[in-house]
């Protein structure tokens, strides 16, 4: 109906009590997201002495670029190719 598209506009931002909110939404696209990204990165071979919490902060790091900015992932791909 071509009218209600007219007169009815969505909301901005839906609230949790009733519906399934934009925070869980938000979440849920966040956690997705830094879960495939962790999964497909294939980083260096640690260091002998590197402790498995600095891999994991390492790791983090990379989620972060790939999240904000993927370009820089594949760049640093590319270029150790």
């Amino acid at each position: 109906n071509h009218s209600a598209l007219i007169h009815n506009t969505a909301p901005a931002w839906v609230t949790e009590p009733r519906h399934r909110g934009t925070a869980a939404i938000l979440k849920s696209c966040l956690l997705t997201l830094s879960l495939c990204v962790y999964s497909i990165l294939h980083l260096n071979v640690s260091g002998f002495r590197e402790s498995q919490f600095s891999v994991f902060l390492r790791k983090t790091k990379w989620i972060a670029f790939a999240l904000v900015t993927p370009e820089v992932v594949i760049l640093s791909a590319f270029m150790q190719f």
